[in-house]
């Protein structure tokens, strides 16, 4: 397909109080139940996040934040400027529950919105 996926784990978690992309939920961190969602839709899969260390078990090229601390429209910011794309399917790394279907689905109904 040609779209880029970008998965957005930059932030800092405070609320949660330990660092939520790297939670492990049913057996893997959150981040990987994204990736596993997207990943049979979507090829180009990347990481946009503050430390980029902690995702070298991904496999993934992970992306800096250009601007720090700017929350999730940073990891975007960063995502559309660092690769010049036109078309990106941004994802919270926090979404267990996301499916490839829904991901398809969203995909396919892209052509009928601006945004």
């Amino acid at each position: 397909m040609s779209i880029s996926g970008c998965i957005i784990a930059g932030g800092k978690s405070g609320r949660f109080g330990s660092d939520k992309s790297l939670h492990v939920f049913n057996g893997k961190p959150l981040v990987r139940h994204v990736y596993d969602a997207v990943h049979p839709v979507i090829d180009k899969i990347f990481i946009a996040a503050n430390d980029p260390e902690k995702f070298a078990f991904m496999g993934l090229e992970v992306v800096p934040d250009i601007i720090p601390d700017l929350g999730p429209l940073g990891g975007i910011y960063t995502a559309l400027e660092t690769f010049e794309l036109k078309r990106v399917f941004v994802l919270p790394c926090d979404m267990p529950y996301l499916s490839s279907e829904l991901i398809s689905f969203m995909c396919s109904i892209e052509h009928n919105f601006d945004i």
